[in-house]
């Protein structure tokens, strides 16, 4: 075939592709391929964009930070809200060899590089709303009564109803406020949430290897590797103005304390601080922010996530033999991901059956616990690096078999096939089961706080359960310790103005070496069809769920802490109902059946 350039075009994003298959022998066939992408940020015709720019100096403050509005300099009138790379060209290197005449091995790979339409996470609605000076649930903070609440005191009503004693209707005062985005205003002591144009567009590497080999009586072997390698993936939240680590450490409780504006800023910096937030003198964790004007700077996506996967895939399979076919696959795996793309697919990710139980018992998300969709898996935002881990939604095992299995009675089958009334109630007849077992997910171990980090520091095996593990004590609750130290007395009265209170925890995001139980399940059903003509029939179902009514453990409590003492007393570490380590939950449902028919025409 002759390769050309394909254009394609599905708004905003659009490219062209370039593909070709070589014969280059008899068995041998290289696949190759070039696709540009071109993925474009929204812009609006009416243009009322705005933006905040990290790398811009602002005039008006002397610093870096500023928020731009559509047709201002910095920001040409029709432009997009962030820029547009050009750079995104993805190989395409595939091969499939049949190494003997029969043809019944065949051996594939190849190596394929795919740029993601990430780019919804700057394209979709909720940027546009929470565009800096368009968010109407964030800069309505004045106050129609001044009287009863003071305006920007992030506590006030719209307007207060009037009294309950009133006869007449119930008063709506007009709404005369106006979004600061129509007045161009600089948001000053305000929190703001952009998009930001991402370094170099998300990006996926696969690379493949396969083998696959027919053996006697229909049944195919397939041994297969795969790897990806995901970078500048949509990740985690992140504020952009928070204080470097190396001064939290420095100033630690005195982080808080208001000291002039003068002794960090002067002239026209000093000036307009005070202007901005209406003193003199300011916090010092505002003062060391690297945007003291602004308290929280935020974005839809930060564009730095890293994930890696390598697996092993085995797939043993055989076509309809005697009524009879099976598939039976087994996937040994890593995945690797760093904080920004750990909490993305496993605070994001909707499993529908887990996602219905209090608490999401069973899923991704319940494993995160308090660190959520919202909150971070890392320690240091100076850092985050240092605490890439296995990622939460890594399952090393998984094993699933299935099969199908035409029960051997009724027409054209070995038993009943006379068409009598035993052949019209047993014949015809299917089973089928699927059966699925896997690994569970790692957990992510939380304790009592310090000054810094809510991890803990790890001391010991958490696996080396003496009387073997048990929903009681799924793992060893000992392994770890507080950041802050053992000292009972400390626990009891912390002096946060100590060394050992300003600590980083040694455990990671995940510990892999600990999992929440690992999953097994069989779903079955029975199905019959009723033909009253070749394209016409009635389909008949029993389909059972966890047919075997097994109940798989639920996911341990990770929040560490210690029981009362022998006193009674209770701590910072020494809690009462504490459930370190215990499970009281599960994760299936119990047995379900279900019937139904369905009329095909």
């Amino acid at each position: 075939a002759t390769a050309a350039w394909r254009p394609y075009l599905s708004w905003p994003y659009y490219g062209m592709y370039l593909q070709d298959n070589y014969q280059i022998k008899p068995r041998l066939t290289l696949t190759l391929g070039l696709r540009y992408d071109i993925f474009q940020p929204w812009t609006s015709r009416q243009q009322p964009e705005s933006r905040f720019c990290l790398g811009c100096m602002n005039p008006d403050t002397g610093l870096l930070g500023e928020v731009q509005y559509s047709g201002q300099p910095g920001f040409p009138a029709g432009s997009p809200v962030v820029g547009t790379n050009y750079n995104d060209l993805g190989p395409r290197v595939n091969f499939a060899w049949s190494p003997h005449s029969d043809n019944k091995t065949v051996i594939r790979g190849g190596y394929d590089v795919f740029y993601s339409n990430a780019y919804s996470f700057i394209n979709m609605a909720q940027a546009t709303l929470n565009a800096p000076g368009y968010a109407y649930d964030n800069y309505w903070e004045e106050s129609s009564n001044p009287s009863q609440c003071a305006s920007f005191s992030g506590g006030c009503v719209a307007w207060p109803l009037t009294s309950t004693s009133a006869k007449g209707p119930l008063a709506t005062p007009p709404v005369t406020y106006s979004f600061p985005a129509q007045e161009h205003s600089p948001l000053y002591a305000t929190f703001l949430k952009s998009v930001f144009q991402p370094p170099h567009d998300p990006v996926m590497q696969t690379w493949t290897f396969q083998v696959e080999r027919q053996l006697p009586d229909g049944v195919g072997l397939t041994v297969g590797y795969t790897g990806s390698h995901g970078t500048f993936l949509p990740g985690d939240t992140y504020n952009y103005g928070h204080v470097p680590e190396a001064d939290v450490l420095k100033y630690r409780t005195a982080i808080d304390s208001v000291v002039p504006i003068t002794n960090y800023y002067s002239g026209n910096t000093a000036t307009a601080l005070a202007q901005a937030w209406g003193a003199s003198s300011l916090p010092l964790s505002t003062l060391l922010s690297p945007y003291p004007f602004y308290p929280f700077i935020d974005t839809a996506a930060t564009f730095a996530g890293n994930i890696s996967y390598n697996a092993m895939d085995v797939t043993l399979q055989s076509r309809m033999s005697h009524g009879l076919q099976w598939n039976v696959s087994y996937t040994w795996s890593k995945d690797m991901a760093n904080p920004f793309a750990n909490t993305q697919p496993g605070g994001l990710l909707i499993e529908p059956v887990a996602f219905a139980r209090p608490g999401d018992v069973g899923g991704a998300v319940g494993v995160l616990g308090n660190n959520g969709v919202f909150n971070s898996l890392y320690q240091n935002p100076s850092n985050i690096f240092a605490d890439d881990s296995i990622s939460t939604n890594d399952i090393p095992q998984i094993l699933s078999i299935s099969a199908v299995d035409q029960l051997p009675f009724g027409t054209g089958r070995p038993f009943l096939a006379h068409n009598g009334i035993l052949s019209r109630i047993f014949g015809n007849w299917s089973l089928s089961g699927i059966f699925e077992a896997q690994d569970g997910l790692p957990l992510s171990i939380s304790g009592p706080c310090d000054g810094v980090t809510c991890r803990l520091d790890l001391v010991g095996n958490p696996q080396a359960v003496s009387d073997g593990r048990t929903t009681t004590q799924w793992f060893n609750t000992s392994a770890w310790q507080p950041v802050f130290g053992n000292n009972q007395s400390f626990w009891a009265n912390p002096n946060v103005n100590a060394n050992n209170w300003w600590q980083f925890g040694t455990s990671g995001p995940f510990v892999s070496s600990i999992r929440m139980p690992g999953f097994w399940n069989l779903d079955a059903s029975l199905v019959r069809n009723f033909n009253f003509t070749e394209s016409k029939y009635l389909e008949f179902r029993w389909e059972v769920f966890n047919a075997l009514n097994h109940q798989n453990p639920g996911t341990p409590d990770t929040s560490w802490c210690l029981p009362p003492g022998q006193n009674g007393q209770t701590n910072l570490v020494q809690q009462a109902g504490c459930e370190f380590g215990r499970i009281t939950n599960v994760q299936t449902d119990p047995r379900a059946l279900q019937f139904a028919l369905k009329f095909h025409w």
